[in-house]
């Protein structure tokens, strides 16, 4: 997993306006003076599959997120996506993270949660990783990007077999690196 956090501006503050430093061991930062601020945690973003069906998906995402299932479903279930996971205070970042991967072709798979729902236990699976903890203290512009993990790749943290770097995708982890640059220097208006 790599997090990171970009801020451009003076000076930082929790959501609250005063000083600090998230203890997640990321650096999460948020300007007063309004300037873009970004966390992007990317979380198991090196799996990818052409084949049908390689992608499962977590109970209840139909209903939750119907127009990206539908367009998940209309792929055949292929794991061939980043997924983008955002809450309601991180839509721009998330937007620049999409546009970056369209500009190089990488698919997407937008999953925002709509507010007020984003500490849900109904949403547990989307939950797994560092930018949880940065929406629990209601920081704007966390984003996880992620393939999706043991949804995908049926060898993470070795749950059926042997967790090994022969089966990762390295051109879609170097398109992930990309994405996850580019947006940051949009963020810094670069």
């Amino acid at each position: 997993m790599i997090a990171f956090a970009l801020a451009c501006g003076d000076s930082t503050a929790d959501p609250a306006g005063t000083t600090t430093t998230a203890s997640t061991g990321a650096e999460s930062t948020s300007t007063s003076s309004g300037s873009s601020t970004a966390v992007a945690d990317t979380s198991t973003g090196s799996f990818a599959s052409e084949v049908p069906g390689s992608q499962t998906i977590p109970p209840g995402l139909d209903l939750a997120f119907p127009d990206t299932y539908a367009a998940i479903e209309a792929n055949e279930f292929r794991g061939d996506f980043i997924a983008v996971m955002t809450d309601f205070r991180s839509a721009a970042p998330a937007a620049d993270f999409i546009a970056q991967a369209n500009r190089i072709g990488l698919r997407t798979a937008l999953l925002a949660l709509p507010e007020g729902t984003e500490t849900s236990a109904l949403f547990a699976d989307l939950r797994r990783s560092d930018h949880a903890s940065f929406w629990d203290e209601g920081y704007r512009g966390a984003v996880l990007l992620t393939d999706s993990a043991n949804f995908r790749n049926e060898h993470y943290h070795c749950e059926m077999g042997p967790d090994e770097i022969a089966d990762l995708d390295h051109d879609f982890a170097v398109g992930v690196a990309r994405v996850t640059a580019g947006a940051a220097a949009s963020t810094a208006g670069m």
